[in-house]
């Protein structure tokens, strides 16, 4: 028998989704059909209720998803991001979340696929309590990739089934503090001025790459104030400008309770082989952004990766948005949590120097100076666990909202890395300090 007690932080106490489901046993077969594919059979047992008879509604139409939709018969798919709704794959259409209430829900079963899921719980909450997270289905070291159809390699899927299982089951574990996903900016500089960047690199007039000594102190010290951080996400700017890089890659993967580290780069800069190969293969990855045209040396990036055997995703410009502006300060209270609840943003985590913050717009709007001074916007990580366990559920929006234009999952698309030819003007906030005679 298991028994859940659910339990997240919001700002001023915890709220307790307790004893939802009970008595879950779970059943796991792989077999082998006649044609030598593999397809995965999975039986769930609910209060000695066999639910392989109910209908599946998977939410998430993300790799985890489409590779569960191809080794379970599933009816639809549904997600908060508005802008996949529509789509289909598999033969399966994507629907929005308010399509739960047009069918009869107690004829499904919903399996949640999604990382951040006490995002999903309160939206899947408001139609059906019969909803199960895909790590009550399966383990790390209880499944088979099966099928893949999805467009991605069979390492990098599994890599993203691992992380929907790891960050699932950590967020259930009472008392626990897990970061799904931490941003480490090291660098401001980048090889591109797009400028309707999401990080806000076009604002930077005199961009600067910031000192291997506050990035390895800042990191660590988070570290040890949490159980677990899925990946830490090396990121600029371009992060190959920052000629440290090698040696920051090398110090993270010493740290025990990090589990990937991801470089995300635009694959102009090449890395060096010679460095790469003093690194731990299994806990890097690469995840490379094909701006075409604009780009160059991209295949030599390949080539390097591929001799040293370094696993990489390489991918277009996706879903950018009209969220690289700093705007006029709107005062609603209101708006700002609304805009907070909606964003699409608020779980990137992202660590300049010893100062954590929700998302990039904040950190590096408050980096330009393009907002006044708040600690609000951000925590210390030389501060107390509670406090950054805090500040990490249990807010309900941050100062920085008041200056940002939105990233919610309804936000219309753009066309992505539009250069701009020079740096964009911001209204700057210089801070004064007044002196006595």
């Amino acid at each position: 028998m298991l028994v859940r007690e659910i339990t997240y932080l919001t700002q001023t106490n915890k709220i307790q989704y307790a004893n939802i489901y009970a008595s879950i046993k779970i059943l796991i077969k792989l077999k082998q059909n006649i044609q030598n594919n593999h397809f995965l059979k999975v039986c769930f047992m609910i209060n000695n209720f066999n639910i392989a008879n109910k209908k599946v509604i998977i939410y998430g139409f993300g790799i985890t998803g489409k590779w569960l939709s191809s080794n379970i018969k599933c009816d639809y798919f549904v997600d908060t991001d508005i802008k996949k709704c529509g789509n289909t794959f598999n033969n399966i259409s994507v629907k929005r979340p308010d399509f739960l209430k047009q069918i009869k829900i107690d004829e499904y079963i919903i399996i949640i696929t999604t990382v951040d899921i006490f995002d999903v719980i309160p939206l899947v909450n408001r139609y059906s309590a019969n909803w199960i997270s895909l790590s009550d289905v399966i383990t790390i070291d209880s499944y088979d990739l099966g099928i893949n159809i999805t467009d991605e390699s069979d390492e990098f899927l599994k890599y993203s089934i691992d992380t929907v299982l790891q960050c699932q089951t950590a967020s259930f574990l009472k008392d626990s503090f897990y970061l799904r996903s931490v941003d480490l900016v090291i660098t401001e500089k980048c090889t591109l001025k797009c400028k309707d960047c999401a990080n806000l690199m076009q604002f930077y007039e005199n961009p600067v790459n910031y000192e291997f000594e506050d990035i390895l102190s800042g990191i660590k010290l988070l570290s040890a104030k949490t159980n677990f951080i899925h990946e830490v996400r090396v990121i600029g700017g371009e992060p190959f400008l920052n000629k440290q890089i090698y040696k920051i890659i090398y110090e993270l993967s010493l740290i025990d309770n990090i589990n990937k580290i991801i470089v995300y780069t635009n694959g102009m800069i090449p890395p060096k082989e010679e460095e790469l190969n003093n690194i731990n293969r299994n806990k890097l990855l690469f995840s490379i952004t094909d701006y075409a045209e604009l780009g160059r040396n991209l295949d030599k990036t390949i080539e390097i990766l591929n001799n040293t055997n370094f696993a990489y995703r390489v991918h277009p410009p996706e879903h950018w948005t009209d969220s690289g502006k700093i705007l006029e300060r709107n005062n609603d209270v209101d708006f700002a949590e609304e805009l907070f609840a909606k964003c699409c943003g608020k779980n990137l985590y992202t660590l300049i120097g010893n100062k954590l913050y929700r998302c990039p717009f904040a950190a590096n709007a408050d980096q330009l100076n393009a907002l006044p001074p708040n600690t609000n916007n951000f925590v210390s990580v030389d501060d107390s666990i509670e406090n950054i366990r805090s500040f990490a559920y249990g807010i309900n929006y941050i100062e920085a909202c008041m200056y940002c234009p939105g990233r919610s999952f309804d936000s219309p698309v753009i066309i992505p890395a539009i250069q701009a030819k020079k740096s964009i003007f911001y209204k700057k906030f210089i801070p004064v300090t007044l002196t006595h005679n």
